[in-house]
């Protein structure tokens, strides 16, 4: 009698992930770095494929794949960005997830809410702090130019709570000679 035995072993393979960058918060019209921590637990190598997306288009769609050793992590940064002129308090959801080739039911997926804030200096709502965000301070306070926008918050860099002189120093003094940057910006 002939008897015929058939195996299917199912490699051990084991993966998990986490944000490192903390917060929820991205300047409307700016960037934030996210970084992104992979790190496969199993006694295998493994070759992974880590993918970002966002309905919103804040942080482009894309496929990383990696080859991981046994026990070994790894950090990606994915830079996420609202368009500029992004409302002030819109949200989107970005998705950071990771899959295993050697056994494709293997997966991690961490997630996060961001909100776009305003970004104190960027007074003409560029999503940064530059020149023209300087041009435009002069232009408002000394020839009657436009209000800062989208609120006139955007000029208080001091975060004292008005728009005078003092924050047109500091705006200065910040882009220049490297002073702080505007206290209540979240990051």
């Amino acid at each position: 009698v002939a008897f015929t035995y058939r195996a299917d072993i199912q490699p051990p393979y084991e993966l998990a992930s986490q944000l490192l960058t903390s917060g929820t918060e991205v300047y409307s019209g700016g960037s934030r770095e996210y970084q992104y921590q992979v790190i496969n637990l199993a006694p295998l190598n493994d070759v992974i494929d880590v993918m970002v997306w966002n309905e919103h288009g804040w942080l482009p769609t894309d496929t990383i794949d990696h080859a991981l050793g046994a026990g070994e992590d790894t950090i990606y940064t994915f830079d996420v960005q609202s368009p500029v002129g992004t409302p002030l308090g819109d949200t989107a959801t970005m998705f950071f997830a990771v899959i295993s080739w050697g056994d494709p039911t293997v997966a991690d997926t961490q997630s996060v809410l961001l909100t776009a804030v305003l970004q104190r200096g960027d007074i003409d709502f560029s999503g940064a702090i530059d020149i023209s965000d300087l041009v435009y301070f002069v232009d408002f306070a000394f020839a009657g130019g436009p209000a800062p926008i989208p609120v006139l918050d955007a000029g208080d860099f001091l975060c004292d709570g008005g728009i005078d002189i003092s924050d047109l120093v500091a705006l200065v003094d910040y882009m220049f000679i490297g002073g702080e940057p505007p206290p209540c910006n979240p990051y």
